[in-house]
């Protein structure tokens, strides 16, 4: 993409260079953005496929409102080649990158699954400082973007303004009430500890491997094993008196990876929370940059790379999770989601 058309696209979407941010970075969060918008661009297509896809009455109505998910992921794979640092970049995979991506909107609700192909939502908008949030708006009416996600001035005629929490379903208790409320909702039961298992870190520096803490004496943790499918099974425990209880989580808490809520709410009641730092919002280039040292809960998580560009090579690979970069007006949203988790917020100069 030539230097004219990639600095033509910036001021559209209002995403500026930082002082220190090298060419190569800033056009690559450029045309991250581009694609995707572009794939969601995709939803509003005439796809021709559904003529041939559903020979049903009602296949006019599957024409019109949805499309193939091949289709999207194509565009994606064909503009990700763009996204390669150059022609020889051999590690990038276009397709594992688009598929990401897609995951990411339909996670984030801004693709729906229907009849095995995906339709664009019903328009929904939440403020973020001086503009809006949108969701189900066709993207060339963006006016600006962060990471994947787009933001309006305007909302639409007789559209009524949502909370990002209830936009995007984030927890609003703050994670002490929320184990709190938590240990409510389950039974214990006395069993000894397990050997040859994986123990949570609690109690050392969030930097440091996951899985390489120590059984409890007393209080809290979390352990994991592998179950007789091969899958990770997680198990909550409490040990009070000599007393050992346990309580095995959902198996979805641990595939969709929700056991890091559990986690960071451990942290927090042994007053070990993680950390995250950032630099102050520069209000010429309207972007902030935060570095984390753990991750947060799938939901808040998924939210924040949407919304949020990583000025690494790849952005879904775990260093590139946990910097990025957001347009300033998520600034106080995601400074609010942190506290609600007790992350430690460290602001540099």
């Amino acid at each position: 993409m030539n230097k004219e058309l990639l600095q033509t696209i910036g001021t559209d979407l209002l995403i500026r260079q930082m002082p220190d941010e090298a060419n190569d970075a800033w056009a690559r969060r450029v045309c991250y953005s581009v694609i995707g918008l572009q794939m969601l661009s995709s939803l509003y297509d005439l796809d021709e496929d559904a003529f041939f896809d559903n020979e049903s009455s009602d296949s006019h109505d599957i024409f019109e409102a949805t499309v193939s998910m091949q289709r999207i992921l194509n565009r994606g794979e064909r503009l990700a080649e763009i996204f390669k640092k150059k022609d020889d970049d051999n590690d990038f995979d276009v397709k594992k990158f688009s598929e990401k991506i897609r995951e990411l909107y339909i996670h984030n609700g801004f693709m729906l699954h229907k009849n095995y192909r995906l339709a664009y939502p019903p328009s929904s908008f939440a403020k973020a400082g001086n503009m809006y949030l949108a969701r189900g708006v066709p993207p060339w009416k963006a006016a600006k973007a962060s990471g994947l996600g787009m933001l309006t001035e305007e909302i639409s005629t007789n559209a009524t303004p949502t909370s990002v929490e209830e936009m995007f379903n984030i927890e609003r208790s703050t994670i002490g009430n929320w184990f709190e409320k938590f240990l409510g909702t389950f039974r214990w039961e006395t069993n000894p500890l397990p050997q040859d298992v994986e123990w949570l870190n609690i109690h050392e520096p969030p930097t440091r491997r996951y899985w390489s803490g120590k059984p409890p004496k007393d209080g809290y943790s979390l352990y994991r094993t592998k179950s007789s499918t091969g899958t990770d099974d997680y198990f909550l425990v409490m040990v009070s008196n000599g007393i050992e209880q346990q309580y095995r989580l959902p198996t979805w808490r641990g595939v969709d990876g929700e056991y890091r809520r559990i986690a960071i709410a451990l942290r927090t009641l042994y007053n070990n929370t993680p950390t995250v730092t950032f630099q102050k919002p520069k209000e010429l280039t309207r972007a902030v940059t935060f570095k984390f040292d753990y991750l947060l809960p799938p939901t808040e998580q998924r939210f924040i790379e949407l919304y949020s560009w990583c000025n690494l090579n790849d952005p879904f690979a775990l260093p590139g999770r946990l910097e990025r970069i957001f347009a300033i007006d998520l600034y106080e949203t995601v400074k609010t989601i942190l506290e609600r988790l007790s992350y430690k917020i460290q602001e540099l100069p």
